[in-house]
This record gives structure tokens, sequence and C-alpha cells, in this order.
């Protein structure tokens, strides 16, 4: 999807109960979270792709203008997926699919290896072992 740079997609609004976002289809959010003792806002998920504002600068733009206008801001990605990733650039191509195909295996490993969340029947089990447990546990205390 292509972005126009001078396309306003959402704006701030200043209310009686905080700062606002509304965006390009006309939908207001809640108020707005203000975080580091005052000097940023939080804003919620918007067209303009926007997650943080100074509050001072909104202040003194919603002053002059009454709403601040937030274009189209691509998200940073920081570092690389691949370790090493500048090293790998002065390997053979044959040697930079093969540290490649190493990683996407570790990768897959490593998600394979993370604990599964458990279903609402295993999460029942466990918790009847449990009691069942305790009563042998307080029975056995009784006797």
């Amino acid at each position: 999807m292509e972005f126009d740079a001078n396309k306003v997609y959402a704006t701030i609004i200043k209310e009686d109960d905080g700062f606002h976002v509304v965006d390009e289809d006309g939908t207001v959010s809640d108020v707005c979270k203000i975080i580091e003792e005052g000097k940023t806002m939080a804003l919620p998920k918007n067209a303009s792709n926007r997650k943080w504002f100074n509050v001072a600068r909104a202040e003194a733009e919603i002053a002059e203008k009454g709403h601040v206008d937030l274009y189209y801001k691509a998200t940073k990605t920081i570092g690389s997926t691949v370790p090493n990733a500048a090293l790998i650039k002065y390997l053979s191509e044959e040697d930079q699919a093969e540290y490649n195909a190493i990683i996407a295996r570790a990768k897959e490993a490593m998600l394979a290896d993370r604990k599964q969340p458990l279903s609402d029947v295993d999460k029942l089990k466990a918790k009847i072992a449990k009691l069942t447990a305790q009563l042998a546990e307080l029975d056995a205390l009784a006797d």
C-alpha cells in the first residue's frame, strides 16, 4: 500500500477530558495516556501509524490550529533478524545460503521448543489432579 507524505491520516484534538485521536474515517479514540511525567502521550492504533507524540508540541499546535495533523510514519526496524548480518556479506553466496538455512532451522526449533498453551481440558485435568492430591494429604492428616 502506498502512503501519501502530504496526506493527513489522523489528527490529535484536545477535549475537556484530555487528548484524543481522530482517525481518517472519523473514529474518535479514548483519552490518550500521558507518560514520562507528562512529556509524552501514547497514541492508540491509528491510520498514521504513529505511536507517540510530544505533549508540549501538541499543546502548542492545538493552541495555534485547534488540532495536530498526523502524517504517515513508517515503522522503523532496528537491527536485523539475522544474527551477524554485517559479517555474512563477506561469505560466498553458497556459505550465505547455508548460514541462513541454519538460522532458519534454529528459529523453527526454538519455536517448537516453546511451551504450548494448555487446552481447557488439560487445565481442568491439572486442577483436578492438584485438588485430588490436596484431598489425599488432608485425609492422611485426619487419620
